[in-house]
């Protein structure tokens, strides 16, 4: 078995927080007033909320300015929990304390009565309370007695023989086993014991550099409901584990865990005209969630379209409806749905049930064989040409079609008119007037379809859902525009 000396294991940053401060601030009892020389706040994103889910991390980053910097000067964090609803998490930044030495079949036994895993080793360098991680698995090659990388408590220590952690994630079937022949497995120390007069609790980084940023990671044990800490970063230059008032301390940081029934969407449409190819919401909420740090599952606008009864959610970040959250100022999440399909969702749609699709295949002229519409008139007054069909042809007006082989040639020209058996588009062919004429042996045109399905008058939706526990429950927000025109008029 072998001991460490207390060495930290950080969380490394791609870029460390920038601090600055000055000097000759009188002190205060809070640590200096001047609060500059150590900076705190999320490790992404901007807001310090996220959402209360049982599991569910924050993240912060704390350094301090290189004025303040020098050994023994080690960056630490209070956490003031006064509900106990959160705990350091796994992922957050902690002391190299000792390792557990398994290739010496260090004895391992596991209390099924009390959870308790007790490891007969020199457990001096822990104390109770603490919460700590191992690097590996402790397990006897059949069970997991405390799985690697799960946060643990210190229940007992004694003296240098030996030391027990709560452990909840496995109940074995059986005690008192030898520890299985595997890999020594570094013991961390995440935080330190608990303060419950005060309700708090320090998580100790042990460095006193400020190269690259300090990483804490607080849980949500399992509350619902909206739960709050306030957390602190500072130089501890004596290393007792209280802000001085001689110390800096960078400003007080609240952390909230919102319960979603009581976050306030507001969803603001783009207005939508005839003929636009896409529809367009943006939602904030209040409080503002951090969604760098929330997950996106957590958030969905399902949206619908006239003519179709398809609800399309904007989780899968895939055509048509594309979801973008502003990590910038962490204020709105912009929701777009694609109303425009292209030729080939002819046959199936991205917005399923469509009541009214173009008629498959070009249209030609009439006796030909190879489409179900045949085109059998053609007139033109100056740009517009006018071509009649032997049957419905489903055209929509601002669809888009291309015209080959025939004088009055466009490359996607919008369709501007429609009657159930004649539409209209623009040619950049001029002509003057024609009278409406059979289609003949010389002039043979082909129209393609390229899109359809583009706004028209009616109804369009987006409902706002947060998912607010694993059980699948749901907050919703309808907001729907009719309009004839413009939606939300």
């Amino acid at each position: 078995m072998s001991k460490l000396t207390r060495s930290s294991v950080a969380l490394a940053s791609a870029a460390a927080l920038v601090v600055s401060g000055f000097a000759g601030v009188p002190a205060s009892a809070a640590g200096q007033p001047d609060t500059s020389f150590v900076a705190l706040a999320p490790t992404t994103g901007l807001a310090y909320n996220v959402l209360a889910v049982a599991g569910r991390d924050f993240s912060l980053s704390a350094n301090q300015a290189s004025s303040i910097t020098a050994t023994g000067r080690k960056l630490k964090f209070l956490v003031s929990d006064p509900n106990a609803a959160t705990d350091v998490a796994a992922a957050s930044i902690g002391v190299a304390a000792l390792t557990v030495d398994q290739t010496s079949g260090s004895n391992i036994s596991f209390d099924t009565a009390t959870d308790y895993l007790t490891i007969v080793q020199d457990g001096s360098a822990l104390s109770v309370g603490e919460r700590i991680v191992f690097s590996e698995d402790i397990e006897n090659g059949t069970d997991i007695y405390a799985p690697d990388d799960t946060v643990m408590e210190v229940v007992t220590v004694t003296g240098t023989t030996s030391f027990a952690v709560k452990s909840t994630d496995s109940t074995p079937s059986s005690a008192g086993a030898a520890a299985a022949v595997g890999t020594d497995s570094i013991v961390t120390v995440l935080s330190e014991t608990r303060n419950t007069a005060a309700n708090t609790f320090v998580v100790d980084s042990g460095l006193a550099t400020n190269t690259g940023n300090k990483v804490l990671v607080l849980e949500n044990l399992a509350s619902t409901a909206t739960v709050a800490v306030d957390v602190t970063a500072w130089v501890d230059d004596n290393d007792n584990g209280t802000i001085d008032t001689t110390e800096y301390a960078s400003p007080v940081r609240t952390v909230t865990w919102v319960k979603a029934s009581t976050v306030v969407p507001t969803v603001t449409w783009t207005p939508v005209v005839i003929g636009d190819e896409t529809m367009a919401a943006t939602v904030t909420l209040s409080p503002t969630i951090n969604f760098d740090q929330e997950p996106k599952a957590s958030f969905e606008v399902d949206m619908g379209r006239q003519g179709s009864n398809a609800s399309i959610a904007s989780t899968a970040s895939t055509a048509p409806v594309i979801e973008t959250w502003d990590g910038v100022t962490d204020q709105d999440w912009t929701i777009v749905g694609t109303l425009s399909e292209v030729v080939g969702d002819l046959a199936s749609p991205k917005w399923a049930t469509l009541t009214k699709k173009p008629a498959l295949g070009a249209f030609d002229k009439t006796a030909t064989t190879d489409a179900a519409v045949d085109i059998t008139h053609f007139a033109q007054a100056g740009a517009v040409a006018t071509m009649t069909t032997d049957v419905e042809h489903n055209l929509s007006v601002n669809d888009t079609v291309t015209v080959t082989t025939f004088l009055a040639s466009a490359v996607a020209a919008k369709i501007t008119a429609v009657t159930d058996f004649t539409f209209s588009y623009t040619t950049t062919a001029t002509e003057a007037t024609t009278a409406k004429a059979v289609i003949g042996a010389t002039n043979d045109p082909t129209v393609t379809l390229v899109k359809f399905a583009f706004a028209t008058a009616g109804e369009y939706k987006a409902t706002r859902e947060t998912r607010w526990n694993t059980s699948k429950d749901w907050s919703h927000l309808s907001h729907r525009c009719r309009y004839s025109g413009i939606c939300g008029r």
